[in-house]
């Protein structure tokens, strides 16, 4: 029996997005693999499609990896939502506003090359001190006073402040 289903870019489209759609409501692989017509969940459902839109596999992922269905309401993705004090950032990445604010200014300036990626490595590190803090009350949670970064002074000094308590319990609600 031949397929009635003529694969063309179109379906393969179709098809991609679509498992895109089911992995971000996180559907089981089997029903991925039924959707799709896939012969068996572990071939090209994994190895090509699911990682062409990992953002939106997610869920799957996480359902795969054991976390169940609720991964994104019981695992604390909702750090990223509360504003870090910008001294704070500057404590773990000394200059690096002052530097992003210079590349900027020579960017916008027109004179000379403009150098974005060098704006989006300092974005990036920018980024990482940012994401440092949001995930600080977790390592505390986890390793106590053995975290690494206690060993910086400027870090303690910030962990022991009323201020980090405050930002600490807004953390921990945004679960």
């Amino acid at each position: 029996m031949t397929d009635p289903l003529v694969k063309t870019k179109v379906t393969h489209l179709m098809r991609c997005s679509s498992l895109a759609d089911l992995a971000a409501a996180a559907c089981s692989m089997d029903v991925m693999r039924v959707w799709g017509r896939w012969a068996k969940a572990d071939g090209v459902i994994g190895k090509s499609y699911l990682p062409k839109s990992p953002l939106a596999a997610l869920s799957a992922t996480g359902v795969l990896a054991g976390f169940g269905p609720d991964l994104m309401t019981t695992h604390a993705f909702g750090r990223g939502t509360v504003a870090v004090p910008v001294a704070w950032i500057d404590t773990v990445a000394p200059g690096g506003r002052r530097v992003l604010q210079a590349v900027r200014s020579h960017n916008q300036s027109g004179a000379g090359k403009a150098d974005h990626s060098g704006m989006h490595e300092v974005e990036s590190i920018l980024y990482l001190a940012e994401t440092f803090w949001q995930s600080s009350p977790f390592m505390l949670q986890r390793y106590g006073l053995s975290w690494w970064a206690l060993q910086l002074p400027a870090v303690r000094a910030i962990v022991g402040s009323y201020d980090y308590h405050v930002f600490e319990q807004e953390v921990s609600l945004v679960r």
